[in-house]
């Protein structure tokens, strides 16, 4: 195992399971539904403190497309082995948005 995803590893654990999920190089916030930069736990910790989360925590939890984006994480892409970098590549964001009629999680 390296070191960044030892670290990730490491964050997912000490911050939560039902806060971020990873597939070992990326952090990815359950609540916000985005990538969280994990070069260092300074960055994590700041993405926990910014408005965006905070205000994602005290709203209601939207069943629905807090499941699609569970499912595109957990059951598509760590089964299938693939990076979350991947959704940042234009034609796979725009192939997925217009097949599944769905905002992608970034």
């Amino acid at each position: 195992m390296s070191k960044v995803q030892s670290s990730v590893c490491k964050y997912v654990a000490e911050f939560g399971e039902n806060i971020f999920a990873s597939d070992g190089g990326i952090i990815f916030c359950k609540v916000c539904e985005i990538k969280v930069n994990s070069a260092k736990r300074f960055t994590v910790t700041q993405h926990l403190k910014t408005d965006k989360h905070i205000r994602a925590q005290l709203l209601p939890n939207i069943p629905e497309k807090s499941m699609f984006a569970k499912n595109l994480f957990d059951n598509t892409l760590l089964l299938a082995n693939i990076p979350l970098e991947k959704l940042e590549n234009k034609h796979v964001r725009l192939f997925l948005e217009k097949y599944t009629s769905r905002d992608i999680p970034s």
